[in-house]
């Protein structure tokens, strides 16, 4: 079984049913995340590649505003 099935994000099943390879969230919904444990952030949004899951994520590191597409498995919610 996979360990995703619990993600902090939704289920992928819940995440594929609301979209399409490509396509982009419709729905406006900012969310705090945490980048790779250290940098807090904020994710813009969700797309579905052919690699996986990756989030439009906005945050600051060494003093420098980073605005990236970042890998699932990378992010975690903030809890607030």
């Amino acid at each position: 079984m996979s360990s995703r099935t619990d993600a902090p994000f939704g289920s992928l099943g819940e995440r594929v049913q609301s979209q399409r390879l490509g396509e982009v969230s419709r729905t406006p919904r900012v969310r705090h995340v945490v980048v790779d444990g250290r940098h807090p952030g904020v994710l813009v949004e969700w797309r579905r590649e052919a690699s996986g899951w990756v989030g439009q994520v906005a945050y600051v590191r060494d003093g420098a505003l980073i605005v990236q597409s970042i890998p699932s498995g990378r992010l975690r919610p903030t809890g607030g």
